[in-house]
């Protein structure tokens, strides 16, 4: 099982929280069709990860994310693209899915001076049936 991050939006941040959209891409390159039952994170120093979760919309096949409420901005993504565990992945098949997240703490100072670069903060793991790793992905993050 080939994992991996394939994009990334930064949506929105407040009080030391940045709002990001990850997409997961996992590849199944065996004739075994194969079941990811969790994905949790290893973070290095003293970085969180929360997974956001959203409210139906008025069309019902889409769900709003809105971590800060009102205050801040929010996305909308459909049903279909959200990670939802346990994750099948059929036999010689691709799966990219979205996965909406908290992250602290940020310096948003950082970020006004437009020299950030990408570090490493830890790694997305994800866990079989039986709570092996399967496999994993480093989290690059601009901080």
């Amino acid at each position: 099982m080939h994992f991996s991050i394939t994009s990334m939006d930064l949506i929105d941040g407040l009080d030391g929280k940045l709002f990001v959209v990850f997409y997961l891409s996992f590849v199944n390159n065996s004739t075994i069709p194969k079941s990811i039952y969790l994905l949790d994170s290893e973070l290095q120093d003293n970085y969180q990860i929360v997974e956001v979760h959203g409210e139906p919309s008025s069309e019902l096949n889409r769900r709003e994310f809105r971590p800060f409420g009102n205050v801040g901005k929010g996305c909308v993504l459909r049903f279909d693209d959200i990670a939802e565990f346990p994750l099948d992945v059929e036999p010689l098949h691709s799966k990219t899915v979205a996965l909406p997240v908290l992250i602290s703490p940020i310096q948003f100072e950082r970020y006004e001076n437009s020299s950030s670069r990408n570090k490493l903060i830890g790694y997305f793991v994800a866990y079989d049936t039986r709570n092996r790793i399967m496999t994993k992905t480093p989290i690059e993050f601009p901080v």
